[in-house]
């Protein structure tokens, strides 16, 4: 351990005396962007104490000018974090590195507010700056983000300087740093790299890599990728997934065909395909050295001629089902009863009496083993989903008045009575069929991979992505977001 802390303190004189700014771009919920984070904070922030370091984090997020709203490669629960990192980052920022610090240890999960209070921090107060000065901060990150093209997690500028390739890790950063500072560090003393994060393209066609301690660059492989388009009549497909294998493949060629042209329909019948979109490479992925980095990610398929490999559908954000039924005009909107964004849609539906042709199916996950159930805000929303699934199944004509009460009461035993329903029936319905009810909520939801609140799902086979398209669809706009499970 000695060679360790030996370049650690190398490393913090370097920085300390040389550097003027800092700047990490992460995403929260990355966990090579909170692994860089605590590396930082571990190995600067002693020193910034005293030289007064300028560290600034940026978040990575991109805007949809056409619908308005905020995408991160880990989804809403992402942006949400991204937004009140920000929000603590500008307006305590004495605070700032002891809550990410803190939260950096469960970034996974929803469960800011103990980070928080920890910190000192008041959760209201941060919630109210979200609301009024959030929008304005994401605008500003998203277009730096988009401006600076970065899409990688981490992304450290030192200087205005890129520096390429890292993630996160002590080693690498030292070796970049060094490249940085030659005259600090002497040249026979460490290799030039030590593994290929070290090491810089010549340009945008090449790759670099680490072989015996040199960086050598060399011309990147072409890597063919086809995509198989949905319907996108209420959606699109991820941008953030393209950047993604845009970042690993700088040759990449990408071929777009639609599901139900004549290529398109021999393609899906080929490879067996029944989620869209679909992302499916040629065989000469494997002659690029980052096909070693998502492999696991890959399904490999084999026609007559050809091997290929397509992109496992449960990696991919699902918009189209080809193989279930088409059932005409059917709404299906999967929520959570106490996810706040399910409930702004069931009363804008409910404000203008648009509850036709529409069903609930509840969020849950059963454990296979012990056959329990589990709903993201816990024991109550799941006695809560219990209620509402079986008064939908048996009493179709009241449950959107209940639910209308429901949604404005913290009394269901109220709301029940005052819709009509016995309460000692409604029970017994519960105890008898609220568990297989749920069962087949967990199993569809399992089976078409959805588990955000609220999921609208159109004629039972297209996801309606975005505000724009909720809009066109139900004649309903409402704040944007997802309750999420893991």
């Amino acid at each position: 351990m000695k060679w360790k802390f030996l370049l650690l303190s190398i490393f913090v004189l370097s920085v300390a005396i040389f550097a003027q700014t800092i700047d990490l771009w992460v995403m929260s919920q990355c966990p090579y962007g909170a692994q860089a984070k605590n590396v930082l904070y571990q190995v600067l922030m002693p020193v910034g104490a005293r030289f007064n370091l300028p560290v600034k984090i940026h978040y990575i997020l991109n805007y949809d000018e056409q619908t308005g709203e905020f995408h991160s490669l880990h989804g809403n629960k992402e942006v949400e974090e991204d937004v009140r990192q920000m929000i603590i980052q500008k307006y305590f920022p004495d605070k700032f590195w002891c809550y990410l610090i803190s939260r950096n240890s469960h970034f996974y999960d929803s469960l800011w507010v103990k980070d928080a209070r920890i910190c000192g921090l008041d959760v209201n107060i941060i919630g109210n700056l979200m609301e009024t000065d959030g929008y304005n901060l994401a605008i500003a990150q998203a277009k730096i983000t988009d401006s600076l093209g970065i899409d990688a997690s981490p992304t450290l500028f030192i200087d205005g300087v890129q520096i390429r390739n890292w993630a996160g890790d002590f080693p690498s950063l030292f070796m970049m740093i060094r490249s940085k500072w030659m005259d600090i560090f002497p040249e026979q003393a460490l290799p030039q790299c030590i593994d290929d994060n070290d090491c810089i393209p010549e340009s945008n066609d090449y790759i670099a890599y680490c072989e015996n301690g040199k960086c050598i660059s060399e011309l990147a492989p072409l890597v063919k990728l086809t995509i198989i388009l949905p319907d996108t009549t209420f959606g699109n497909v991820s941008r953030a997934m393209i950047k993604i294998f845009q970042s690993l493949f700088p040759k990449l060629s990408i071929q777009y065909v639609e599901y139900d042209s004549k290529k398109g329909k021999k393609l899906v019948k080929l490879f067996g395909v029944e989620k869209l979109p679909a992302y499916i490479f040629d065989s000469d992925i494997q002659n690029d050295r980052n096909y070693s980095r998502i492999k696991e990610n890959l399904l490999p398929l084999r026609t007559p001629n050809k091997l290929w490999y397509m992109v496992k559908p449960e990696m991919v954000e699902i918009s189209y089902y080809l193989n279930r039924p088409e059932k005409e005009y059917e709404i299906a909107i999967f929520v959570m009863s106490d996810c706040p964004f399910s409930v702004a849609l069931e009363e804008s539906l409910l404000a203008i009496g648009n509850t036709d042709n529409i069903t609930l199916h509840y969020i849950v996950q059963k454990d296979s083993v012990t056959g329990e159930f589990k709903s993201l805000h816990g024991e109550e929303e799941l006695d809560e989903n219990r209620t509402q699934i079986v008064i939908q199944k048996y009493f179709p004509d009241k449950f959107w008045e209940y639910l209308s009460c429901a949604n404005e009461s913290d009394f269901s035993d109220t709301c029940i009575t005052y819709v009509g329903i016995d309460t000692d029936s409604l029970q017994k319905l519960v105890e008898l069929y609220s568990d297989s009810l749920l069962s087949e909520d967990a199993e569809l939801c399992e089976n078409l991979g959805i588990f955000g609140s609220p999921t609208v799902l159109w004629q039972n086979r297209q996801i309606v992505i975005g505000n724009d398209n909720l809009n066109k669809l139900l004649d309903v706009s409402v704040i944007n977001g997802k309750c999420q499970e893991e």
